[in-house]
């Protein structure tokens, strides 16, 4: 049970007072903290130890043959994909180099298709050529097929508790120094400058953790662990960093980006991958 207070209350007696430092910590912008720096720090409380939200699961745009199961000129293809999802009748694709109109899609995995007027039609399709879904098409009139549907994809990260703390005598506090200033205010300056830099190194390289109880602390998941865990991009950021062949991996990797309809706005490396990278030619830097 509480003592209860006799006389006048202080801000020392109400133990639920708020305490936000995030104000301060938007301040102390530093060289070492850039990702801090460009986002900064959101001025709003956490009410759950839980943040969710919902990204777009952008349609699929591309598959890859699997095998053909016909000869060409027998009529309709028969092809074996990776995955028909956004492929419907009468759809558009680019296999390699030729197009074809889908006549039937008849599982998950299997395609009938026939050449689009003025595409010639010979030779086989190998394994693992690509198949671009160039557009939708349809038939005046035609009845109603349903298409695919693209649930969003849940996400989620946990909170992190960061602490530190300075504690001063009052004989030290009043006592003089040589060098200015309020040791307090000085001590901390510099805690709330290292909090940054802990907050800042936890959102590139956390790894997320939420052991269910209070036995150990929650960790939150930084950029690295979320590019790690959701990327399905044959080019690895890693790859990127000592490969001998930096400028087609990295058009590469811009392409996967392109292909699930990103962009990019910015690059962001660490200076090995920036070595690489000043080393191309501005003809090297554009891509089409």
């Amino acid at each position: 049970m509480a003592n209860p207070k006799v006389g006048q209350i202080t801000s020392y007696d109400v133990v639920e007072n708020v305490i936000d430092f995030s104000d301060i910590l938007n301040e102390k912008k530093m060289p070492s903290t850039p990702l801090l720096n460009k986002i900064g720090i959101l001025n709003e409380p956490v009410y759950s130890t839980t943040y969710q939200w919902y990204d777009e699961a952008f349609p699929v745009l591309n598959t890859a043959v699997k095998v053909e199961s016909s000869a060409p000129g027998s009529g309709n293809r028969v092809l074996k994909v990776d995955s028909t999802v956004g492929i419907l009748v009468n759809s558009v694709i680019k296999v390699g180099d030729k197009i074809y109109r889908v006549t039937e899609v008849t599982d998950n995995e299997t395609l009938k298709v026939v050449p689009v007027v003025g595409n010639t039609d010979t030779g086989n399709i190998a394994a693992e050529t690509s198949v671009t879904i160039v557009a939708n098409s349809a038939l005046e009139g035609a009845d109603y097929e349903d298409g695919h549907y693209n649930p969003l994809i849940e996400r989620f990260n946990v909170t992190q508790i960061f602490k530190d703390y300075v504690k001063i005598t009052g004989t030290q506090d009043a006592v003089r120094r040589k060098v200015r200033g309020a040791i307090l205010a000085q001590e901390i300056d510099r805690k709330m400058k290292r909090l940054r830099v802990m907050l800042e190194r936890a959102a590139w390289l956390g790894i997320r953790t939420n052991p269910g109880n209070n036995n150990a602390p929650r960790l939150m998941g930084g950029i690295d662990w979320f590019i790690t865990n959701n990327s399905t991009g044959i080019i690895a950021t890693s790859d990127l960093r000592t490969t001998p062949n930096f400028e087609a991996d990295f058009k590469a990797f811009l392409g996967q980006i392109y292909d699930v309809r990103g962009s990019v706005n910015e690059a962001w490396m660490n200076p090995v991958t920036m070595e690489y990278f000043l080393a191309l030619g501005e003809d090297a830097l554009v891509v089409d």
